[in-house]
């Protein structure tokens, strides 16, 4: 296995979080007009994202 052998194959070495974590950042990325919108407050359980109807949109999660 050599070195890479406790990486896990197309995670580039990162492993998920496991249980919970608190989010301090959710943006709302908008790949085509090239808009990034946070929603605002610190998240601890669930959050519910409103997302645009159109395509291209992408979700962030930024840890606390």
């Amino acid at each position: 296995m050599g070195s890479a052998g406790n990486r896990t194959a197309g995670t580039g070495g990162r492993q998920p979080l496991r249980g919970r974590r608190a989010v301090r950042g959710v943006d709302v990325l908008d790949t085509w007009e090239c808009t990034i919108d946070r929603l605002p407050g610190t998240y601890e359980t669930f959050v519910l994202v409103p997302l645009p109807s159109k395509p291209y949109q992408a979700v962030r999660l930024v840890a606390a």
